[in-house]
């Protein structure tokens, strides 16, 4: 699988709380190169939600996707990994819908998720690598 990958002129984002560098400046960066992949999705347990819902899946468990971020500057390179659920690529989805009308360019497709059979292990991979697909479509958006 390759990583997406993107550099962006200026200084770079803050790292995580948890970074080795937290509280590090980066005014004084030139640039910096992003890369994105998703290796991996993972079970995780939802702990909220309406009741009368997980009535109906009878399930509490839910699939997260492992963003495994890179990002070299001039303090050298770091990683760390967020896991998301969907919900946060739609979330994503609506911002760069705002940012490709003003560029006057496509928006990037988000893959639709299926409702039944979602843990199929086929279907996970494809999604999981549709994911990844739109995330490095919506850094191109971004870059604009």
């Amino acid at each position: 699988m390759s990583a997406l990958r993107s550099s962006f002129p200026g200084p770079p984002p803050p790292p995580p709380p948890s970074a080795d560098h937290a509280g590090s400046s980066y005014s004084d960066a030139a640039s910096y190169t992003l890369h994105l992949s998703i290796p991996r999705t993972e079970a995780v347990h939802d702990s909220g939600g309406a009741a009368g819902l997980k009535k109906l899946i009878k399930t509490d468990e839910r699939t997260a996707y492992v963003i495994q971020v890179s990002c070299r500057d001039v303090d050298g390179p770091r990683q760390w990994q967020l896991k998301k659920r969907y919900g946060y690529f739609e979330r994503v989805h609506r911002t760069v819908q705002r940012y490709a009308s003003a560029a006057h360019v496509p928006t990037p497709v988000l893959p639709r998720r299926k409702m039944l059979q979602h843990n199929d292990p086929q279907y996970l991979s494809d999604f999981r690598e549709g994911l990844e697909t739109f995330l490095g479509e919506a850094l191109q958006v971004l870059q604009q």
